[in-house]
């Protein structure tokens, strides 16, 4: 008897697991960059630039471990070169005798990205200099330009890794595609959610084939001179709004960046401008309505939890790449199951073999609640969906369990 209920436990967790998917998400995260004319190697000016923005990375990263907020840094070569060169003896009495990147990364959770322009060091270069500091890299490719080569490279050329040019031993093998950028940033993918870009000429297909992922930057918020809390807080109140009225799916994957300038970060300004943006957003946190993440944790999320469904919408909140919809058939034992449109903001259609007529199909939560039931009289049946909450559901019948989604 015990060995036939735990078998039955067994059976329901897989099937459980199986069919859960497709959570919806509403991420949020730091990000900033700094470029290959920061000047840090440039003498005795360079080096005061290179202690005063390091003193600025430290207040910053300090302050967003605080605050429980996530911070990407994405740096290019000379920033790590700087770091190498500079980074010793009182230097880094204020980073535990460590290295920054490698402070940051141990001691503050900063996840560091390679950033590159492919100008004098290519990505892979940039990675290894980041390895050499004692930081192993993220997966995370921090900036692209979607549909045109980058001095000569094709960002669909990182898919099998991307081997360094100036040392060409290491290789290193991203997961995360983030930026999307266009000449002077134009045309910029300003996109929330996630998905496989298929090739730069066809950028928003999807193609599960891929390695890369491409995470969105969602529109844009930064922490510069011009920037207001009311405007960027506006921002990302209008996305919860919209997912909360039913203007976008409740089960769609959102992903805000908050983009922050490493050249500013030394202006007076910098420091209480991000301390009333993380409170600000900090109150969503609370409420549930938002979750901070690193890019590589969204990325995690989306793979797992979330079953790699493509989903991507712009900043007007146009669908790009919608959630899977339409007629989806099961076959159990040979009967026929169909369930349609899937996700629904309206009723449910089932058609069912006519073996099933005289059974009862139950509906459950995700947290295991029976919702309701209803006995099949008929081949062909509407499921009321008007009651239920948005979010994943599961028909459950004697011998299978389906999934659907109520928007």
């Amino acid at each position: 008897m015990k060995k036939l209920l735990h078998a039955l436990v067994v059976s329901l967790l897989i099937s459980i697991s199986h069919f859960i998917s497709a959570q919806g998400k509403t991420f949020i995260y730091l990000n900033s960059h700094n470029e290959d004319n920061i000047g840090y190697l440039n003498g005795i000016g360079g080096y005061n630039i290179y202690t005063q923005s390091r003193a600025a990375l430290v207040q910053y990263a300090t302050l967003t471990k605080a605050k429980g907020a996530k911070q990407n840094w994405g740096s290019d070569h000379i920033a790590l070169r700087a770091i190498a060169k500079y980074d010793t003896g009182t230097t880094i009495a204020n980073t535990n005798a460590k290295n920054l990147c490698r402070w940051m990364s141990e001691d503050m959770g900063v996840e560091c990205d390679p950033h590159s322009h492919e100008t004098t060091y290519g990505y892979g270069d940039v990675a290894y200099f980041m390895n050499q500091l004692g930081v192993t890299p993220s997966g995370n490719i921090s900036g692209f330009l979607f549909g045109q080569l980058q001095n000569g490279n094709n960002w669909e050329d990182y898919e099998d890794g991307i081997q360094g040019d100036s040392f060409p031993a290491y290789t290193w093998r991203p997961n995360v595609l983030w930026g999307g950028g266009s000449p002077n940033h134009v045309d910029d993918l300003n996109y929330y959610g996630c998905y496989k870009p298929k090739s730069m000429a066809e950028v928003n297909v999807h193609d599960a084939t891929k390695q890369l992922t491409l995470v969105g930057t969602g529109c844009t918020i930064k922490m510069d001179d011009t920037s207001t809390i009311a405007y960027n807080m506006n921002v990302i109140h209008r996305l919860i709004d919209a997912v909360d009225n039913g203007t976008l799916p409740a089960n769609g994957i959102y992903t805000q960046e908050i983009m922050c300038n490493e050249g500013k970060m030394r202006q007076p300004y910098f420091i209480p401008l991000v301390t009333e943006m993380i409170d600000s957003v900090n109150v969503l946190v609370a409420d549930g309505k938002l979750e901070w993440a690193h890019l590589s944790e969204i990325f995690s999320y989306w793979k797992t939890t979330y079953d790699s469904v493509p989903f991507v919408v712009d900043c007007d909140y146009n669908t790009v790449i919608g959630l899977p919809t339409g007629i989806q058939e099961f076959t159990v034992d040979g009967l026929q199951f169909t369930v349609y449109p899937n996700p629904t903001s309206g009723d449910l259609n089932i058609s069912v073999s006519k073996k099933f007529i005289g059974e009862e199909i139950f509906v459950f939560d995700l947290a295991g609640r029976k919702i309701l039931s209803l006995a099949v009289s008929t081949t062909n049946f509407k499921l009321e969906t008007s009651n239920l909450v948005n979010g994943i559901y599961f028909l459950k019948t004697h011998s299978s369990t389906h999934r659907f989604i109520k928007f």
